[in-house]
């Protein structure tokens, strides 16, 4: 994930470290996939997103796929926009 700011710690100071860590892990496997599909730039832009609705997530135990799955929808209506005859 050269490249790509992950510094979302700071905003997540009242979770535990297990909890911080499975975050980083979602979004690391979530970076890695979009990224061998689509490219690193498709990937970085899908892993604000996925940073954006983890923020929108306000349980102390958020669902990692529905926060992986808005972000995906996101990337999916942006190739549909690049792409038009895929939709």
């Amino acid at each position: 994930m050269k490249g790509l700011d992950t510094g979302f710690r700071h905003r997540l100071q009242s979770r535990d470290e297990e909890e911080v860590a499975g975050m980083e892990r979602a979004l690391a496997s979530f970076h890695s996939a979009v990224a061998k599909d689509y490219g690193f730039e498709d990937a970085a832009r899908a892993a604000e997103d996925w940073i954006e609705e983890l923020g929108k997530v306000c349980t102390n135990n958020p669902d990692w796929r529905s926060v992986t799955t808005r972000a995906a929808h996101h990337l999916a209506l942006r190739l549909a926009e690049r792409h038009p005859y895929y939709s």
